[in-house]
């Protein structure tokens, strides 16, 4: 559905109090990384391989000021902040954070010199919106793709929304700077016909930038922290059978951190790969016999 949507081009300055808080936690935010990127030293954590958890240069004040006037919009203040802080672009959700000047482009995917999403117009909606195929049905109840592409992937849809994330196969993350969503994480998800939709929490409460980050950044850390963990009181053949047999991919891609092996170069989705990981496990098992039945952290320099 369609919302009236109020121009939102600035936002009043935070209280000193909330505003401490927040560059507290963006402090916090910038050790956590750090943790994540010492823990995954072979990139299991999702396109952690394409950012490697580094940052493009930050953006000065100048510079935002600079992208606020052309746009005629004001960034809310956590994205503001993180960009000026820690970096314009980098390691984040998905595939990383998008530069703030990519932001502006209706597909991520170009190369630069595609169409480009009106920031000074307010988002269009407060409820998930997509389109009635039937619509575009003809005589024969047929949908005329054609015609729906037209309409649906027009980019006034998008108004609004800056791109600061992409999510792969056509998924947008974006953060809306104007409109009454503003500060909130929507999903542009066209591509897969499941329309424009907000984020939210369990309590269908909406999420912003930093509750949107730091929740990546807490459930990349959770399962080395787990391992870490068990290492401290456990055989370390007990913590790699442990993780090792809830076959799903990502948990095994930490299990090849806790061996320091490389992770075999085949797509995850080929029988081979899960062939080649016993073989991996297996062999590590024969080389290093002296580990079955040792509790000692200190084997594993990945964990000083």
């Amino acid at each position: 559905m369609r919302a009236k949507a109020r121009n939102v081009s600035y936002t009043r300055p935070l209280p000193i109090i909330r505003l401490k808080k927040q560059l507290e936690r963006i402090e916090q935010i910038r050790i956590k990384i750090e943790d994540l990127k010492k823990l995954d030293k072979r990139y299991s954590t999702f396109g952690s391989n394409r950012h490697k958890y580094e940052f493009n240069k930050s953006k000065s004040e100048s510079e935002l000021r600079e992208f606020e006037t052309n746009n005629s919009i004001t960034l809310p203040t956590e994205y503001r902040d993180f960009i000026k802080l820690i970096g314009n672009g980098g390691a984040g959700p998905y595939y990383g954070l998008e530069k703030l000047e990519r932001g502006k482009y209706a597909d991520l995917d170009s190369s630069g010199s595609g169409e480009k999403i009106d920031l000074s117009k307010p988002f269009q909606f407060t409820e998930k919106w997509n389109l009635n195929n039937d619509q575009f049905k003809d005589e024969n109840g047929e949908i005329r793709h054609d015609l729906k592409d037209s309409e649906y992937f027009k980019t006034d849809w998008a108004n609004g929304m800056l791109r600061i994330a992409n999510f792969g196969c056509g998924v947008s993350i974006n953060l809306i700077v104007n409109g009454n969503e503003y500060g909130n994480i929507w999903a542009d998800d066209r591509c897969n016909d499941q329309g424009i939709l907000p984020f939210e929490t369990k309590d269908k409460n909406r999420i912003q930038f930093l509750d949107w980050y730091e929740q990546w950044l807490d459930n990349s850390l959770e399962p080395f922290i787990r391992i870490k963990n068990k290492l401290l009181i456990n055989s370390v053949e007990t913590v790699i059978k442990e993780e090792w047999e809830a076959k799903n991919f990502n948990i095994r891609s930490y299990v090849y951190n806790i061996m320091d092996i490389e992770p075999p170069n085949i797509q995850h989705h080929k029988p081979e790969y899960n062939e080649e990981m016993e073989r991996l496990r297996e062999t590590w098992l024969k080389d290093n016999p002296s580990n079955n039945n040792i509790k000692n952290k200190e084997l594993w320099k990945f964990w000083k």
